[in-house]
């Protein structure tokens, strides 16, 4: 340290704080305070001042250490700055001054959390947690389902109760955990671990009510991103209220708006299905009675074939084809009535505990289905017996008309000795000889005699 017994210039004063200033500090050093006078020069450096409630310094930051935002951004925000205090000591008589020569700029508070989630985001992202392909599906009727969030919240008991209207046939399981604090993210890792060491629940929901950026920190913590992507069960996450995103819910499988919309997300609707159920029913008796009308279409159609050609020479190929369309409307018949019954059985499979809730109405239903069923059948053997009845008639129909039938009456074919019939009595006289034919034999007679 110099004398400064001895009067000095000026010039060697700011010399001297120069060298105190640069001596003081460990850097870098690290001040809070918020930004206000900014400017920045034509060569991109960037001036500005930090102040508190008292006092204020002045800051630069050079073009080179500019990053992504700009001072502008950071203006009237509360800051933490990284660098060294410079006393600056111009030259021409200017005054000297303090400032800080800045080579980092983060936002303090909230901003500086929301700049440690998005580095986090960024890394999750890079390194593929985010991908779509990656995601789980949950079963479209989940019979167990997971919630971790806290036992005593209100978000619990909006989701129980949502749950409930909308698929009441399933189970709630109850994995309580801290939903806020330092141990909370911790606190619902073990959660998530527990459920998919029970292997009970069809899908998990997480989930939390609303609260403030800092509230929902833990909901932002890369080990439970992590957890949440290695689970073996889909989980759906419902943290906040709208706009509330956080790193949870890019890695969730399904991610909702709020708890009750991640409710509305996992389970179908009860009244949906039931108004669904009443459609296929009503779409089933159509497609029946469509299927049950073309039987009856193509059997007219094989009677007008009948009827048109000539029984002698088709009589047998007719009655072979009669009993083959019978066989093959009665196997269609089966087929269709077997593959309503086949959906009905899968339908009854994967909603035996839904057909329980709804059990008196089901059974109203099944009767309805038996009773279609004996109706088609005996429609089926009403039609067959009439065209077995048509068929004999025309049968009786083509053996009355039979020559042989009509010998019986008394009557007889006269033919010449070339066997042509004669009609009329003078082809007779020229005929040396002709024969009669009657239903018991043949005469033969000459006419010269």
């Amino acid at each position: 340290m110099k004398n400064l017994h001895k009067p000095i210039s000026v010039t060697e004063l700011n010399n001297i704080l120069h060298d105190v200033m640069d001596a003081a500090f460990d850097y870098p050093v690290s001040v809070i305070g918020e930004i206000n006078d900014v400017s920045i020069s034509a060569n991109g450096h960037e001036f500005f001042e930090l102040k508190d409630e008292s006092s204020s310094i002045k800051c630069i930051r050079y073009a080179s250490l500019v990053g992504e935002k700009n001072i502008k951004e950071y203006e009237n925000k509360e800051v933490i700055i990284t660098g060294n205090i410079n006393y600056y000591v111009p030259k021409y008589g200017k005054p000297s001054f303090g400032q800080i020569i800045v080579s980092k700029i983060v936002e303090h508070g909230e901003g500086r959390l929301k700049e440690i989630v998005e580095a986090i985001r960024k890394k999750l992202e890079n390194e593929g947690l985010f991908e779509k392909e990656e995601k789980l599906i949950p079963n479209k009727f989940p019979m167990a389902i997971g919630v971790i969030t806290s036992k005593d919240s209100d978000a619990l008991q909006d989701v129980i109760s949502r749950l409930k209207n909308r698929f009441p046939i399933s189970n709630v399981f109850i994995y309580p955990t801290l939903v806020q604090g330092n141990e909370a993210a911790q606190n619902i890792i073990t959660q998530i671990n527990n459920a998919n060491i029970d292997k009970i629940c069809d899908v998990l929901m997480l989930v939390r009510g609303g609260g403030s950026f800092e509230d929902l920190m833990c909901f932002n913590d890369e080990d439970l991103a992590r957890s949440i992507y290695k689970s073996n069960i889909p989980i759906v996450t419902g943290i906040g209220h709208q706009p509330d995103i956080t790193i949870a819910d890019y890695v969730a499988d399904i991610s909702a708006e709020t708890p009750t919309a991640a409710a509305e997300k996992i389970t179908p609707d009860k009244n949906d299905m039931i108004k669904n159920f009443i459609e296929y029913e009503l779409h089933l008796k159509e497609k029946t009675k469509i299927t049950f009308q073309g039987f009856k279409l193509k059997t007219q159609t094989i009677k007008s074939e009948i009827e048109n050609f000539n029984p002698k020479k088709l009589i047998n190929e007719m009655k072979s084809n009669y009993y083959n369309q019978n066989k093959e409307l009665i196997n269609e018949l089966k087929n269709v009535l077997n593959n309503r019954l086949n959906i009905y059985n899968v339908i009854d499979k994967n909603l035996s505990l839904f057909f329980e809730f709804l059990k008196n109405k089901f059974q109203g239903m099944q009767q309805n289905q038996i009773s279609l069923k004996n109706n088609l059948l005996m429609q089926f053997d009403s039609k067959y017996n009439i065209n077995k009845n048509n068929f004999h008639s025309l049968k009786k129909e083509i053996l009355n008309l039979s020559p042989n039938k009509i010998l019986k009456k008394g009557f007889a074919i006269i033919r010449n000795q070339n066997g042509e019939i004669i009609k009329k009595k003078i082809d007779l006289v020229d005929v040396a000889s002709f024969t009669a034919e009657f239903y018991d034999g043949k005469v033969k007679i000459d006419t010269k005699k």
